[in-house]
């Protein structure tokens, strides 16, 4: 009938309206309403698979989103304890993984870098102190860098006191880290050093590269 009719596309209308707002639950609704109204004709039931179809590929998404919040969640979490601890390299990696699971975020991305420049004040500060004649002091320190550095090779640069320039890198191998400075003077000098014993550039160059 003509009353029927008028419903019918009235709840078709409103349907398509909201399924365009992506208010699929309303849409859904209202198609259901159209289908019972009349229920030979396919345009309803051609909406109704339509949405169902889209909630499963939104429902897809909030599962893979909300896996991704909790991979991310849990990084951050780890990366946090471990700087709580002192244990730098795994706090850097830790947020370098959270930086992996979404790029877009700042905040992993601050906190290594807070890191770094965090190491490279503590560092500043031992650079001139080392006494590296004495044993004990030399070990304690190196085993402080094991424990502190990546594996693999760290290049920092210092403005030391007069004038000097320090290149400092730190070579982490298995756990072993070794103390390398390249030290240029204002007038030009540069002399080359491992743990504080004078190498040459020859074996400096050999030793700090991968």
């Amino acid at each position: 009938s003509e009353i029927i009719s008028t419903f019918n596309n009235s709840f078709i209308k409103k349907g398509d309206a909201e399924l365009t707002a992506k208010k699929f639950d309303e849409a859904k609704k209202d198609f259901e309403m159209a289908s019972k109204l009349k229920p030979d004709e396919s345009y309803p039931k051609n909406k109704l698979v339509e949405i169902e179809n889209q909630m499963v590929v939104i429902r897809k998404q909030e599962a893979e989103q909300k896996k991704k919040d909790e991979a991310y969640n849990k990084v951050m979490a780890e990366g946090e304890t471990f700087y709580s601890n002192s244990d730098y390299p795994s706090a850097i990696a830790s947020f370098r993984n959270a930086s992996n699971i979404k790029p877009d975020e700042a905040l992993p991305k601050k906190r290594i870098f807070d890191i770094q420049e965090e190491l490279k004040n503590q560092n500043k500060k031992q650079l001139e102190e080392i006494d590296f004649a004495n044993k004990a002091v030399a070990e304690k320190y190196l085993s402080e860098l094991a424990r502190k550095y990546p594996e693999g090779i760290t290049e920092e640069n210092y403005d030391a006191t007069g004038g000097k320039k320090i290149k400092r890198i730190i070579v982490n191998r298995s756990g072993v880290a070794n103390d390398y400075r390249e030290v240029t003077h204002n007038w030009g000098g540069v002399y080359y050093f491992k743990n504080g014993q004078s190498i040459s550039k020859f074996l400096f160059s050999q030793e700090t590269t991968e």
